[in-house]
C-alpha cells in the first residue's frame, strides 16, 4: 500500500533531510523543474506549503535539452506555470553529445546537473522529484548491469554533485499518489513521447517487466524499498571501514595510495578501497576486470611498473605508489613566450602566474623581458638553489621521486637559454633572489 501524497506528507520526508543537510542554514530551494508529472507536482506543492508560511525562498531550474520537437514549448510551460505560482523561474540550454561513449540518456543527465552546478550556489539545495517508481527501476537496472551493494541501494535521498547538494523529498511516494495529487489539484503538465519508447532499457523495464512482477507480488515496491534500506545500513558499516583504511594508506602530497599499507590488507578490502580512492579523485569506477587488472598491479613484484587504462583515466605504480591521473589529450609540448602581465594558461598542464615574494623565487631583474616555458626534450640541465654542481635535470627529478609520465608535463622557466627553475619543484642559480632581493615565485593550478 504506498503512501498517500499531499502537502503535510511531503513536508514531513522534506523537513528533516533540511534540517540534517542544510548545514550552511540557508533557506534557498530550487526544484530541478522539467514540466512534466512527477516535478510538476514537487513544485506546486512546495509553493501551496511556502503560502503556508514555511520559511524558504522557492525557485525552479528548467534544463531545455533542444532533443525533441517540443523543447522551446516546454520550456515555455514551465515558465508559464512558474508565474502562474510567483515562482522564480530559471533557464538553460544545453548541447548534449548524440555519440556520448556512455549513452544518449546517460549524456543528457550529465548536461542536466553540470547546469545544474554552474547555476546554484553551493549554499543551496536542488530538489528532485525522483519518486519511488524511479527507486524501484534504478535498483533493477543497476542489479541487471552487475552492480555492488552501493549501486544496489538505488537512488540515495541525499547525494551530491560537483558540490551541489541534491535531495530528494518523493522517495516515499509512488507515481500513483502523484497522479492522485494532480488530478485533485488539476494540474497540468508535459509528456515526453521518449517516455513511451521501449528502446530505452528504463522504459521496457517500466513497460514490459515490472508491470508483470507487481501482479503476481503486488506488494515488491515496499519490499524492494526495505531491501535497499538495509543495503545502505551495511554500506555505512563498510564505508567506515574503508575511511578507516584510506587514511592509513593516501598521502595527501600526491594523491597516491601506499602499496605498503595495502598489502597488510585483504583483496576484498583492497577493492573496496581503490574504489573509493577513484571517486574520491572525481574519476569513474572501473569494471571488475579493469579492477582486478588494478589490484595485479598491487600485487606485482617490487620492480614492475605496469598501468592499467579506461577510458581517459590511468592508473600506474611507481616507486611503491599507487597513482591516478587523467589522459589528456590535450597537452601538446611546445614553448611559449610569457611577458608574467597576465596568468599562462598551457592546455593540459594548468595554468602559471607569478607571487610577488622577498629573499625567494627568480630575481625580479631577470623578468625585465619576459621568460620561456619550455618542456624536457631530453639532456637538460641546471644547479639547484645551494647545490654546488651542476646535474642532469633527469637525475634531479629522480631524486624528487617525481613519476616518469609526470616529468614530461613539467613548466620550465628559461631564461638566457639556462633552466632557471622547475615549477613546483626548484629554483636554480644563478636565477636565485638572495635574502632581501625582490624576487618572483612561479605558481601553476590546475
Amino acid at each position: 500500500m504506498s503512501l498517500t501524497f499531499d502537502q503535510q506528507s511531503l513536508w514531513s520526508h522534506l523537513a528533516p533531510l533540511l534540517e540534517k543537510y542544510q548545514k550552511s542554514k540557508s533557506n534557498k530551494i530550487t526544484v530541478g523543474f522539467s514540466g512534466g508529472l512527477d516535478s510538476t507536482v514537487l513544485l506546486h506543492a512546495l509553493s501551496q506549503l511556502k503560502s503556508d508560511k514555511k520559511d524558504f525562498q522557492l525557485s525552479a531550474f528548467h534544463v531545455n535539452h533542444q532533443l525533441q520537437k517540443d523543447a522551446d514549448s516546454w520550456e515555455y510551460f514551465c515558465q508559464q506555470f512558474c508565474e502562474k505560482y510567483f515562482i522564480d523561474f530559471y533557464s538553460a540550454r544545453v548541447i548534449i553529445d548524440n555519440d556520448s561513449k556512455s549513452g544518449a540518456e546517460a549524456a543528457a543527465r550529465e548536461a542536466r546537473y553540470q547546469a545544474f552546478h554552474e547555476h546554484l550556489g553551493e549554499r543551496e539545495l536542488l530538489l528532485t522529484a525522483h519518486h519511488l517508481d524511479d527507486h524501484i527501476e534504478t535498483v533493477f537496472l543497476k542489479l541487471l548491469r552487475g552492480t555492488g551493494i552501493e549501486g544496489a541501494r538505488g537512488i540515495l535521498p541525499f547525494s551530491n554533485f560537483k558540490k551541489l547538494n541534491i535531495v530528494r523529498p518523493l522517495l516515499a511516494f509512488d507515481r500513483n499518489s502523484l497522479l492522485r495529487y494532480a488530478e485533485k489539484q488539476e494540474l497540468t503538465w508535459v509528456d515526453d513521447p521518449s517516455n513511451a519508447s521501449d528502446q530505452f532499457d528504463r522504459n521496457y523495464l517500466r513497460h514490459k517487466v515490472l508491470p508483470h512482477i507487481e501482479q503476481r507480488w503486488p506488494g515488491y515496491k515496499q519490499t524492494i524499498n526495505r531491501f535497499t534500506q538495509n543495503l545502505s545500513d551495511v554500506n555505512k558499516i563498510i564505508h567506515k571501514s574503508t575511511q578507516e583504511d584510506y587514511t592509513t594508506a593516501f598521502s595527501e602530497n600526491d594523491s597516491s595510495l601506499d602499496l605498503l599499507a595495502m598489502a597488510n590488507l585483504t583483496i576484498e578490502r583492497q577493492s573496496l578501497l581503490l574504489r573509493f580512492w577513484i571517486k574520491e579523485l572525481g574519476c569513474k569506477v572501473p569494471n571488475q576486470k579493469h579492477l582486478q587488472q588494478i589490484l595485479n598491479i598491487v600485487n606485482a613484484r617490487h620492480d614492475a611498473n605496469p598501468q592499467v587504462c579506461w577510458g581517459d583515466v590511468q592508473i600506474r605504480r611507481y616507486r611503491g605508489k599507487l597513482f591516478l591521473f587523467s589522459c589528456d589529450d590535450t597537452f601538446i609540448t611546445q614553448e611559449y613566450n610569457w611577458d608574467l602581465l597576465e596568468p599562462l594558461h598551457i592546455p593540459g598542464v594548468g595554468t602559471l602566474d607569478v607571487v610577488h615574494v622577498v629573499g625567494s623565487g627568480i630575481k625580479k631583474d631577470y623578468f625585465q623581458s619576459g621568460v620561456n616555458v619550455k618542456f624536457r626534450m631530453g639532456g637538460e640541465v641546471c644547479r639547484p638553489h645551494k647545490r654546488s654542481h651542476t646535474h642532469t635535470l633527469k637525475k634531479l627529478l629522480q631524486e624528487n621521486a617525481i613519476p616518469p609520465w609526470q616529468r614530461e608535463k613539467l613548466p620550465l622557466i628559461v631564461i638566457h637559454n639556462e633552466i632557471a627553475a622547475v615549477v613546483g619543484e626548484f629554483y636554480c642559480d644563478p636565477f636565485c633572489a638572495s635574502e632581501n632581493e625582490q624576487g618572483f615565485e612561479i605558481i601553476k593550478r590546475s
